[in-house]
């Protein structure tokens, strides 16, 4: 059985204990950051000008993130924190926001 036929197998068998779940109850979660310091390396212009754009010049500057999540097409738990998600941020969120 090849790699592909084994996650197929997997799939099916989710999305058959999918059906027995209300809908309701499930969240759907993600998270996304900003950070200040993003360089952009390339850029459009008309042909024959210069392209301009400012650069921070600050290497290390906060990263601002938020997780979510959205159950029966409703927003729950936003979370809005400075710096990167990990398993402990992310744990802490479920544990004690969602």
């Amino acid at each position: 059985m090849t790699f592909s036929e084994k996650c197929d197998n997997r799939r099916k068998l989710f999305l058959e204990e999918l059906k027995g779940i209300s809908p309701e109850t499930i969240v759907y979660v993600d998270e996304s950051g900003i950070d200040e310091a993003i360089q952009r390396e390339y850029g459009y212009a008309l042909k024959g000008e210069r392209l301009h754009g400012e650069v921070s010049g600050k290497r290390f500057i906060e990263r601002h993130s938020i997780i979510a999540g959205l159950c029966n097409w409703e927003p729950i738990a936003p979370w809005t924190f400075t710096g990167y998600c990990n398993t402990d941020v992310f744990l802490t969120w479920v544990q004690k926001v969602l």
